[in-house]
């Protein structure tokens, strides 16, 4: 993909810390702010992520209780007759 080219103004205490992160990490003052920003961005997505999970999860809760429930008293109409058998056979 082709880079579009932006420009921003920034605090001067923003802007200075940029200037020093890039000093340090030896690239540019854009490839700074271009990794900051595809950092946020990832992380932004990781939560969003994380919130439909917990939303797909919530709206499945009834449906997964009420199957759970089926089973259990299925089970247990079963563990009734077979209980009553055995009663039967002393």
């Amino acid at each position: 993909m082709e880079p579009k080219k932006i420009s921003i103004t920034l605090p001067e205490d923003i802007a200075n810390d940029i200037d020093a992160l890039s000093a340090d990490l030896h690239m540019s003052a854009g490839r700074v702010v271009m990794s900051i920003i595809k950092a946020y961005l990832a992380e932004r997505r990781r939560i969003e992520n994380k919130t439909e999970l917990k939303k797909g999860y919530l709206e499945m809760a009834d449906i997964n209780l009420s199957i759970a429930n089926e089973c259990f008293n299925s089970d247990q109409a079963t563990q009734d007759a077979y209980e009553q058998f055995l009663m039967g056979c002393e």
